[in-house]
């Protein structure tokens, strides 16, 4: 019987491991888009040894998916996938001025809980010959 039940719960601890394996997420605190004066970019680097699937869902301050242009600069399969080793830059293009939070996912479709991420981003604010710049801290800085 305690075999029985070590097994069962050796079984029930190991679930949540297997589920979030080859995955991870982070959250961008802050980004802000007006035309071309006021703008967010996000680089991200795959620092896995495998390409990872990636999706960035940037949200409005009403926690609305935005219906803004997204550009993304190194990133192959229809803006979904960045290759192992490789640096990604994503930018919001909006019109009029909008902000909120975005949100960094990825899957790799390994069996591996390592980190496959790292991200950083910065806002920007160009006013005639004034320019200026704020870093975004993702994660604090560490993998993800």
């Amino acid at each position: 019987m305690s075999l029985l039940r070590t097994a069962a719960i050796a079984s029930v601890l190991l679930v949540p491991a297997a589920a979030q394996a080859g995955s991870g997420q982070a959250v961008v605190p802050h980004w802000q888009s007006r035309s071309s004066d006021v703008g967010t970019k996000l680089h991200i680097t795959n620092i896995g040894s495998v390409a990872a699937t990636v999706t960035v869902t940037f949200y409005d301050k009403t926690n609305t998916p935005i219906g803004c242009t997204v550009t993304y600069d190194n990133f192959t399969s229809n803006n979904t996938v960045l290759g192992a080793g490789q640096t990604g830059v994503v930018q919001p293009l909006c019109g009029p001025v909008q902000w909120g939070y975005a949100t960094i996912s990825w899957s790799n479709g390994q069996n591996s809980a390592s980190p496959s991420l790292v991200a950083y981003g910065y806002r920007f604010y160009t006013s005639g010959t004034t320019y200026s710049e704020a870093e975004i801290t993702v994660n604090q800085g560490l993998p993800f």
